[in-house]
């Protein structure tokens, strides 16, 4: 992995399934996940791949691996990053709003879920972004080189 001041890579000794040796598995996630990872929780998803017609030849040589990570949910209302981004409300439904008056017009913002994906991009010109379509979860908004996280209900 060549981006450390970024990402986290934890990697684990898991008994080989298939094998019948012990394989390292990698599971990387984003440094703002660091905190609310369980240490050593990594496990094989084995019972996964147990619907799967000749698993090890027709999809991968590798059974599935998760993590546990551990959040709290966000009790008040509105939620200031140190960078200065506050958000309002969170939770949230329908309308996320955050406020900062560094950010620019026509700005680029993304929401990502916890294990990185991009769910939404936009321009916006207001200081609202509709998320009524995503289900519930925690998600980081990035508006322009500033983050936050949110929940949604």
């Amino acid at each position: 992995m060549n981006d450390t001041a970024n990402y986290t890579a934890t990697t684990q000794y898991l008994n080989g399934y298939h094998w019948n040796h012990e394989l390292i598995e990698n599971i990387m996630f984003s440094n703002e996940l660091s905190s609310s990872y369980v240490a050593n929780s990594a496990a094989q998803e084995v019972t996964a791949i147990q619907g799967i017609t000749n698993y090890f030849n027709t999809t991968s040589d590798h059974v599935p691996v998760s993590a546990t990570f551990q959040f709290s949910t966000l009790a008040n209302p509105e939620f200031t990053m140190a960078n200065g981004l506050k958000i309002f409300p969170n939770p949230v439904q329908n309308e996320l709003n955050f406020e900062d008056t560094g950010l620019e017009n026509d700005l680029a913002i993304s929401v990502y879920d916890l294990t990185g994906r991009q769910i939404l991009s936009a321009k916006i010109n207001a200081n609202t972004v509709n998320v009524s379509n995503l289900p519930s979860g925690v998600y980081i908004l990035k508006a322009g080189s500033r983050f936050g996280r949110f929940v949604k209900r």
